[in-house]
């Protein structure tokens, strides 16, 4: 199976469980798209639509959920699927007319009662997001030349120049390493 095709039938599998979750809890199923995002990095899924400026309704056909791929990097199922009915949930407030927006009383007891996680726990940050996903990221890295741990690491190329600063595991100046894949907890350059 190819790579288009792998994404097409885990995007179906993902809207089998929204619509199984949607059923059960709201009576409702999911009549919107739900699209891939390779460009979706910082949140993991959203729930979006555009509106008339003026008047604030609802354009006709732009409501649709948007997942990030780095869900399909992932082993964690549990927490893709957490994050599929996440979006879900969104959905299903708005269309009742109840409060849908992350942080609200009563979005936020939706979730605890149906056993999913908040955005605060899963998407607040880049770092804790690719971390909780268990999937490598790119960052741009500054290291210790002596024993090659990390110092800086962030994920975009920073203008501040680190190289006039100390490290005190090797009481050396630090030394730009650009792009580097890291793992999950990763604290040491790996030396190739």
């Amino acid at each position: 199976m190819n790579s288009k095709e792998h994404e097409s039938v885990y995007l179906n599998h993902l809207k089998a469980i929204m619509n199984d979750f949607l059923r059960k809890n709201y009576r409702m199923t999911l009549n919107i798209p739900v699209n891939w995002s390779g460009r979706m990095t910082a949140n993991l899924g959203k729930f979006t639509w555009k509106y008339k400026t003026e008047t604030k309704e609802l354009i006709p056909g732009t409501m649709k959920i948007v997942l990030s791929k780095k869900l399909l990097q992932t082993k964690n199922k549990r927490l893709v699927e957490a994050v599929a009915k996440h979006e879900a949930l969104h959905y299903a407030l708005y269309i009742l007319g109840k409060p849908y927006s992350d942080g609200s009383n009563y979005f936020e007891s939706e979730l605890k009662k149906h056993g999913l996680e908040s955005t605060s726990n899963f998407s607040s940050t880049r770092n804790g997001t690719t971390m909780r996903l268990g999937v490598k990221k790119r960052m741009w890295v500054w290291t210790c030349p002596g024993c090659g741990k990390i110092a800086n690491a962030s994920f975009g190329k920073t203008r501040k120049d680190y190289s006039r600063y100390m490290i005190q595991c090797c009481k050396m100046r630090l030394v730009e390493n650009g792009w580097q894949e890291l793992d999950e907890g990763q604290k040491y350059l790996i030396r190739q």
